[in-house]
């Protein structure tokens, strides 16, 4: 199963090969369809990067957190503190 990312490259270079095949016709209704499908890769691209930038940092963010839970609370006073009644 591919996920988003795969099928925006099969996408790309599906469209990108099917703009190939007509690469001849210099027809002005061609030459515009070529620069709003170019134009539109782009975005999207742009897209799907800055997307993979914010998951990365929320990642970055939620094992930064575990790290000073981990660090804050060791496993041996966590464990005290549950048979203390006291769970922080």
């Amino acid at each position: 199963m591919m996920n988003k990312s795969q099928e925006l490259q099969q996408l790309t270079e599906n469209v990108e090969g099917l703009l190939g095949k007509v690469a001849d016709d210099q027809s002005p209704h061609l030459q515009e369809l070529r620069n709003r499908v170019s134009q539109t890769i782009r975005s999207a691209k742009t897209a799907v990067s800055r997307a993979d930038t914010v998951a990365l940092d929320a990642l970055k963010n939620v094992a930064s957190s575990a790290d000073d839970y981990v660090r804050e609370k060791p496993l041996g006073r966590h464990r005290r503190d549950r048979r203390r009644g006291r769970i922080a």
